[in-house]
C-alpha cells in the first residue's frame, strides 16, 4: 500500500513550526473524514493559518467523483419512486394467499431508504452484476434482485476509476470542479481554504504537486471510501493523519485495526508534553485498567444525575440563561433519535443541517401530504386508501403558520391565530365508541369534521334564539353552564372561519391528490409550488421569504418530466424528504440520529471554546451500538460478495469496533476541555431507572444527584404585587373561596372554568345528568340530549353512570329553585353543574391553595403550586 500514518496527541502537535506536519505537508490536499472535524480546523486556521493547502471533507468529494447525476437528489427521488412502484405491482400481482410474500413487499416499502442505500451501494462498488449471479438467495435478496433488475439503468456512477489510473490530471479537475462548483452555491470558499475563485486552479495544482494527499481524521473506514482509497493511492502517496499515543492501546484500539498498525510506517508529527483535563486522566484508568501519575484522589470527576427530562430541561435553560455572557458551553448528547429533537427545540443543541420539516413551511408540506395514507394487510386483496384529517395532523397544519383563508375584507387570515380556538373544540371530534364505518373514531374525514363543527353551531344558535342573555360574563356563566365544555366555549364566528380552514385544506386535497392517472413528480410539484407562493406573498420576514424561495428551488430541482408514477407513490417519496431528505454521502447526520452526538468528538480539540457538557451518558447509551446497513443482504450473500471486494469486511470490523469507537470519542473530547460537565437523566420514556454508563463507573466517577432549591416566597410582596378581581358572583366567589390563583386563571383566561380534558369533563357529565334531569323530569329524554352533546364518552361509559345518577336521585330527590340574577332567571339545578368540592382552608403565604382539590383544576398543568394526588401516593 502506498500510504503511512502520522499521529499527533495534542493539535499543537500539527501545528508547531517544528513539527513533521508542517515542515512535509501543510502544503499538501487536506481531506477530513468528518463535517465536524472540517468545521472545526476551519475554525482554527482563522486564529492560526497552520495550513497552506485547501481543505475538503471525503464525503462529498465522493459525490463529485461519482457524478452529480447519480448524485444528485432527483435520480435519488426517481430511484425511490421507481422502487415505489415496482413493489406496488408486485402487491396487485400477487395472490391474496401468498402472505409470505406480501409480507416481504411490506418489509420493503417501510425500509426504502436502507433499500435505497444497499441499491445505490451495490452499483457504487461495482457489485451489481456479481450479486445477481450468485445462487441460493433468499426470498428477500431475491426480491431485491428482481426490484434491481427492473429498475431503469440509463443513470449509473460515473466510470471514474479508468479514468484515474489512466490520466494523472482527472483527480484534479475533480477536485477543481468540486471547488467551482461550491463557490457558485454557497459563494464561500473561505470554508475550504481557498481565497477566491480565481485562486482555486493554482491552490489545487500547488497541493497535488508532491502527489501526496493527507487524510485526516479516519478513526473508522467505509467500504466506499477504502474502494476510493486503493485507486487514489495508485497515483498518489496517503497520509493519514490522526489522533494516538502509543502508551494508550485500548483507547486507541480502533485507530491501531482501521489504520494498518504494523502494515504500513506509523510516525509521530511531534511529542510536546500535553495538558490534560483532569475527567480525561481519570477516564483512561478505567479504559486502560492502570493508574496514572498525573491524577490525584482528591479529584474524582462527578456525574450530575436529573431525574427525569423536565428536571434536566428546566435546569439546563437556568445553566444557560446564567452563564450567557461568560462562557460558551458545548452540549454534546450520547443520545439521537426523540432527544436530540427535544434538546434541539429546546434550543440546548443546534441542528448544522436541519431537514425541511423543521422549518414551519416543511412541516406545512409534510401534514398535507399526511392527508391521504395506504394500509394493506397481507391477508387483504387489495389496499385501502384512508381520506382521513387527524387532530394531531389538523394542529400542525394550523401552527404552520402557512394554512390561509380569505377574510371578510379581501385581507388573508392566517389559521395560527385559532390554534386556541382549535385546541377547544378537539375534544368533541374523539367518538367514544373506537369506531366508525370501520375507521378508530378520532381519524374522521374533511366532510365530517364540517357535520360536527355544523351540530355545535346550530346548537349555540338554537341556545340564542330560545332564550338570548344580557351581555356579561356573569349572565353567560349561569345562564350557559354548557360552555364549561370547551368546544361550547368557542364563539360561533371562530368556529365559522375554523370551518374557512378546513374548507381551505379539502379544496388543497381535491387539487392535490384526488387524481385517478399516474402523473409526473413535476406535475405535483408546481401544484404545491402555488401554496407556497401564497405564503411567501403573505411572510413580511426578509429571513422566512429567502427560506420558502430556497424551499421552491429544492423542489424543482426533483422535477422529472420523463417517467409517471403513482401520485400515492410521489406523496410518500415527497413525505420521507421533507421529513429525512434523501440518501447521501454525507450520512453523518443519520449516524447522529442513531447513536448521539458523540462523533463531534473529532473536532473539538480544535475549537476555540471547549467548554463542554456531556449529557445522557447512561449506561443503554454507552458504548454506541452501530448496525450493518446493507440491508436485506444476510452474512453469507456479505462473505460472497467480499471475495469481489475484500473492503465490504469493514462493515463487520465497524460493528465489532463500537465499542473501542466510543473509548476513543469519550477521550478525544475530553482531552483538550477547558472545563467538564458530565450528567445523565435517570428516568427517560425510552428506559426507566438507568444507571451511570459503566466507563465512568469503572474509573470512579461520584454520581451527583442534583439539588434543587425550593424558592422561598415573599407572602408580604406578594399580596402588595396581586389584586384579585372583584368576585362579586355567588359561583365566581365560590370559585375564588376554592383557589384564588384558579379563580384568577379563569378569568384572565376563558372568563370562566372551561374543560377540555376527558377527566373533567367526565366528571362534568355527571353532574349534568342530575341538572337536566331536574329539567327535563324524563331519563329518556335526557340521556338522548346529553349524548349528542358528549361523543367523546362511550356509550358503555354513560350508561354506567346514568344507573349510578338514577340510584342517587332515587335516594336524594332534591329541587331547586330558580334564582335570579340582575332580574333575570335562571333554573337553579344548573348552578349544582359546576367542578367545586370541599373548600379546604385557605391558606395565607401564597395566591395558590394546593390540596387534593387540584385535580378538579383546568390550569392543574401551568400552576407552578399545583398539587398532585398521585404524589400521595408515593
Amino acid at each position: 500500500m502506498n500510504r503511512q500514518v502520522l499521529t499527533y496527541r495534542v493539535p499543537s502537535d500539527l501545528t508547531w513550526k517544528d513539527s513533521k506536519f508542517q515542515k512535509e505537508y501543510n502544503d499538501v490536499l487536506h481531506i477530513a473524514a468528518t463535517p465536524t472535524l472540517h468545521e472545526s480546523i476551519n475554525e482554527n486556521l482563522r486564529i492560526y493559518q497552520w495550513l497552506k493547502s485547501p481543505l475538503l471533507t471525503i464525503n462529498p468529494l465522493l459525490e463529485e467523483v461519482q457524478g452529480k447525476a447519480w448524485s444528485g437528489q432527483k435520480n435519488q427521488m426517481r430511484q425511490y419512486l421507481e422502487i415505489s412502484q415496482i413493489l406496488r405491482n408486485r402487491w396487485e400481482s400477487s395472490s391474496q394467499a401468498d402472505v409470505r410474500m406480501r409480507k416481504h413487499i411490506l418489509s420493503f416499502e417501510k425500509n426504502r431508504k436502507e433499500l435505497i442505500y444497499t441499491i445505490r451501494l451495490l452499483k457504487e462498488l461495482r457489485l451489481d452484476n456479481v450479486f445477481s449471479t450468485l445462487v441460493d438467495k433468499s426470498d428477500e435478496e431475491l426480491l431485491l434482485h428482481d426490484i434491481m433488475s427492473e429498475m431503469r439503468d440509463d443513470i449509473r456512477p460515473v466510470e471514474w476509476e479508468k479514468q484515474l489510473l489512466s490520466n494523472p490530471a482527472y483527480f484534479s479537475r475533480i477536485v477543481k470542479e468540486f471547488l467551482q462548483q461550491n463557490s457558485k452555491t454557497k459563494n464561500n470558499l473561505h470554508q475550504f481554504n481557498v481565497g477566491e475563485e480565481e485562486q482555486i486552479n493554482d491552490r489545487v495544482e500547488a497541493s497535488l504537486s508532491k502527489r501526496k494527499i493527507v487524510l485526516h481524521g479516519f478513526y473508522f473506514i467505509t467500504p466506499l471510501q477504502e474502494y476510493f482509497f486503493k485507486h487514489l493511492e495508485q497515483q498518489f502517496e496517503l497520509i493519514f493523519v490522526n489522533y494516538y499515543d502509543e502508551l494508550l492501546p485500548h483507547t486507541y484500539e480502533t485507530v491501531e485495526r482501521f489504520l494498518w498498525k504494523d502494515e504500513v510506517p506509523w510516525s509521530a508529527s511531534f511529542n510536546e508534553p500535553a495538558v490534560q483535563h483532569p475527567y480525561s486522566v481519570q477516564l483512561l484508568e478505567g479504559i486502560e485498567g492502570r493508574q496514572f501519575h498525573s491524577f490525584k484522589e482528591e479529584e474524582l470527576g462527578k456525574v450530575t444525575v436529573y431525574s427525569n427530562m423536565l428536571e434536566f430541561l428546566s435546569k439546563e435553560r437556568e445553566v444557560r440563561e446564567r452563564e450567557k455572557d461568560e462562557k460558551y458551553e458545548h452540549f454534546v448528547s450520547c443520545r439521537g433519535g426523540e432527544i436530540r429533537e427535544q434538546l434541539y427545540y429546546a434550543g440546548l443543541i443546534e441542528k448544522k443541517a436541519p431537514s425541511l420539516i423543521d422549518y414551519p413551511i416543511g412541516r406545512f408540506l409534510f401534514e398535507l401530504h399526511n392527508l391521504y395514507t395506504e394500509q394493506k394487510t397481507p391477508h387483504n386483496n387489495s389496499s385501502v386508501i384512508e381520506k382521513v384529517l387527524k387532530p394531531d395532523v389538523l394542529q400542525r397544519l394550523f401552527n404552520s403558520g402557512h394554512l390561509y383563508v380569505d377574510g371578510k375584507d379581501g385581507s388573508k387570515i392566517n389559521m395560527s391565530m385559532y390554534t386556541k380556538q382549535l385546541d377547544q373544540l378537539l375534544p368533541y371530534f374523539y367518538l367514544g365508541e373506537g369506531f366508525l364505518d370501520g375507521r378508530e373514531a378520532q381519524f374522521l374525514t374533511i366532510e365530517e369534521w364540517l357535520e360536527k363543527i355544523n351540530f355545535l353551531i346550530e346548537e349555540k344558535m338554537r341556545w340564542e334564539s330560545f332564550r338570548p342573555l344580557p351581555a356579561g360574563r356573569v349572565h353567560r356563566l349561569h345562564g350557559r353552564p354548557l360552555e364549561q365544555l370547551s368546544y361550547f366555549k368557542v364563539s360561533i364566528e371562530d368556529m365559522k372561519v375554523i370551518q374557512q380552514g378546513l374548507l381551505m385544506i379539502g379544496r388543497m386535497v381535491h387539487q392535490l391528490f384526488e387524481v385517478e392517472t399516474d402523473v409526473r413528480i413535476g406535475e405535483h410539484l408546481e401544484k404545491l409550488k402555488t401554496y407556497v407562493s401564497v405564503s411567501a406573498e403573505e411572510k413580511r420576514h426578509e429571513e422566512e421569504v429567502v427560506l420558502l424561495k430556497d424551499l421552491m428551488m429544492k423542489l424543482g430541482e426533483l422535477k422529472d418530466e420523463t417517467l409517471k408514477f403513482s401520485l400515492l407513490d410521489i406523496m410518500d417519496g415527497l413525505r420521507f424528504y421533507l421529513q429525512s431528505g434523501l440518501q447521501s454521502y454525507d450520512d453523518e447526520e443519520e449516524m447522529i440520529d442513531k447513536v448521539g452526538a458523540l462523533f463531534v468528538a473529532d473536532g473539538m480539540a480544535f475549537k476555540q471554546k471547549r467548554n463542554i457538557h456531556l449529557g445522557f451518558t447512561d449506561a443503554d447509551a454507552l458504548p454506541m451500538s452501530t448496525k450493518y446497513k446493507i440491508w436485506p443482504l444476510s452474512s453469507k450473500t456479505i462473505d460472497e460478495l467480499s471475495v469481489f471486494r475484500s473492503e465490504l469486511h469493514l462493515f463487520k470490523e465497524l460493528k465489532d469496533l463500537s465499542g473501542a469507537i466510543t473509548r476513543y470519542l469519550l477521550y478525544t473530547l475530553l482531552i483538550g476541555a477547558d472545563d467538564v460537565r458530565i450528567s445523565y437523566v435517570r428516568n427517560l420514556e425510552t428506559g426507566y431507572d438507568l444507571d451511570m454508563a459503566y466507563y465512568f463507573k469503572v474509573a470512579n466517577f461520584i454520581e451527583e444527584p442534583l439539588n434543587l432549591k425550593n424558592e422561598e416566597i415573599d407572602s408580604t410582596e406578594k399580596k402588595d404585587d396581586i389584586s384579585l378581581p372583584d368576585f362579586k358572583d355567588r359561583l365566581l366567589i365560590d370559585e375564588a373561596n376554592q383557589c384564588p390563583q384558579r379563580a384568577t386563571f379563569s378569568y384572565i383566561l376563558n372568563d370562566f372554568g372551561t374543560y377540555s380534558s376527558r377527566f373533567h369533563q367526565q366528571l362534568l357529565y355527571k353532574k349534568m345528568l342530575r341538572s337536566v334531569y331536574h329539567t327535563f323530569k324524563n331519563w329518556e329524554k335526557t340521556e338522548m340530549y346529553l349524548s349528542c352533546l358528549y361523543p367523546q364518552l362511550s356509550g358503555a361509559y354513560k350508561k354506567l353512570i346514568l344507573q349510578e345518577v338514577k340510584n342517587e336521585v332515587a335516594q336524594y330527590p332534591r329541587q331547586d329553585d330558580r334564582y335570579k340574577i340582575e332580574n333575570v332567571s335562571y333554573n337553579g339545578s344548573l348552578k349544582k353543574f359546576r367542578l367545586f368540592y370541599n373548600s379546604p382552608n385557605l391558606t395565607t403565604d401564597s395566591l395558590a391553595n394546593p390540596g387534593n382539590h387540584c385535580r378538579f383544576c383546568e390550569f392543574l398543568e401551568i400552576c407552578r403550586e399545583g398539587h398532585y394526588a398521585i404524589d400521595d401516593e408515593k
